[in-house]
């Protein structure tokens, strides 16, 4: 999924076991998303930014066209204004993310993906 993003994603955390829906919690690639913008913003207005939740849609819609059925489409993604966090258990040793870590501190996030009505910074798909 994340290649057809075009390089917006940096990584994602699939959130949905025992739900209806897979979801995202979703990372950006911040240099990329500059470069995209065209401006020196900080993460927290990346990812806020009407031309980087575009591009991002779009490339899950892509996914979505090529994986269409419940078990491999993706619902929502909240992107994330916080990278994860080493000293907080969110990258392995290897350098990739914890998912169950993840998911646990990021229990609100993963929360927000599905209680309805989803607030503005969800995005849905």
């Amino acid at each position: 999924m994340i290649e057809e993003v075009d390089g917006a994603l940096l990584d994602v955390v699939v959130c949905g076991l025992n739900r209806t829906e897979i979801c995202l919690l979703g990372f950006l690639n911040e240099a990329w998303c500059r470069r995209f913008v065209g401006e020196m913003v900080e993460l927290k207005e990346l990812v806020v930014h009407p031309e980087i939740r575009e591009i991002v849609a779009q490339g899950i819609s892509r996914y979505n066209a090529k994986f269409p059925n419940n078990a491999t489409r993706i619902a929502r993604i909240l992107l994330q204004n916080e990278m994860p966090q080493l000293d907080k258990g969110e990258i392995t040793e290897k350098g990739y993310i914890n998912q169950n870590k993840t998911l646990e501190i990021r229990r609100k996030d993963v929360d927000r993906l599905y209680d309805m009505p989803f607030d503005k910074d969800v995005l849905e798909v």
